[in-house]
């Protein structure tokens, strides 16, 4: 049974007479309970940097379907198309120096041409490797045909263009093509990021990257907390509550507590929006239901 409690810890948050009381303490929350079976699952998340879990395989003949598998640096050959002009020197460097020290950590997403096999997405990754003295990298390999490949090509092109950058980054998710983009992803979310934060953009266009950016918050850990810092902030009203909705749809796991966090920072009509979004999912509302007891 729920203790009584609870009714005037709703009363704080939503009472009107509250409307400009000073900010409460953040509320103590416990750590929000597993989602119930009868929830619906999440999207399987697509990792940036995928760890093998077992001792990759020795490449014998042919490639082997989607398996992790270490295959010789001369067995590789770039992409044609690759809409990467040019790769500076000392990125490079310092890349290789980081494989000497700890590996090739993301495999590189590879496909069969004829005889060969090209790589589809992590050049950088292999000429970097070259420079390390390594002789075989880990690689996963995928049927991927020309119109795919070529799709592919164009949306790193997109990604690298600041205009566009933002745009492309929902189709990635949507069309899974994350593996395609390959190394072009992170840089794209860095520069939206950075074109989110920046107060002299107008708040319509603030609200639309972060709207972008939440849609592929499940490859990057950095989106939901660059997105949430702006809430209960002297941001406007009205991008503030852009930004709570947008945080709710996102069903990150992560904006349940975000949100109750802000909670005592923000006015009584955004409150009212961040308790809709609460209650969207059930362990956001049996967290909200803690806190508040």
């Amino acid at each position: 049974m729920v203790d009584r409690k609870l009714g005037r810890g709703l009363d704080f948050f939503l009472s009107p007479s509250n409307r400009g009381a000073a900010p409460a303490p953040a509320p103590k929350v416990a750590a929000p309970a597993a989602a119930p079976v009868d929830q619906e699952p999440a999207q399987a998340a697509v990792t940036l940097i995928p760890t093998p879990e077992a001792a990759p395989q020795e490449v014998v003949a042919g490639i082997p379907g989607t398996e992790l598998t270490m295959v010789a640096l001369d067995k590789l050959v770039a992409n044609p198309h690759q809409p990467r002009t040019g790769i500076d020197t000392s990125d490079l460097a310092e890349l290789s120096q980081s494989i000497r020290e700890s590996g090739v950590l993301q495999p590189i997403l590879v496909r069969r041409v004829g005889a060969s096999m090209q790589i589809v997405a992590g050049e950088r990754r292999w000429r970097a490797a070259k420079l390390a003295g390594l002789t075989e990298v880990p690689v996963i390999a995928r049927e991927i045909t020309d119109q795919e490949s070529s799709l592919g090509t164009a949306l790193k092109q997109l990604l690298a263009s600041d205009a566009t950058a933002s745009a492309v980054l929902p189709l990635i998710v949507r069309w899974n093509f994350a593996g395609e983009v390959g190394d072009a992803m992170k840089p794209a979310i860095v520069k939206a990021e950075a074109r989110f934060a920046d107060k002299s953009v107008s708040d319509d266009e603030r609200a639309q990257i972060a709207a972008n950016l939440l849609g592929v918050a499940k490859l990057d850990p950095s989106i939901v907390p660059a997105v949430s810092v702006v809430v209960g902030s002297d941001a406007s009203p009205a991008l503030q509550k852009k930004l709570i909705e947008a945080l709710g749809a996102s069903g990150d796991a992560a904006v349940g507590q975000t949100l109750l966090a802000a909670l005592p920072k923000l006015s009584f009509d955004l409150r009212e929006v961040a308790f809709g979004q609460l209650i969207r999912r059930s362990d956001w509302s049996e967290a909200l239901v803690k806190a508040l007891s």
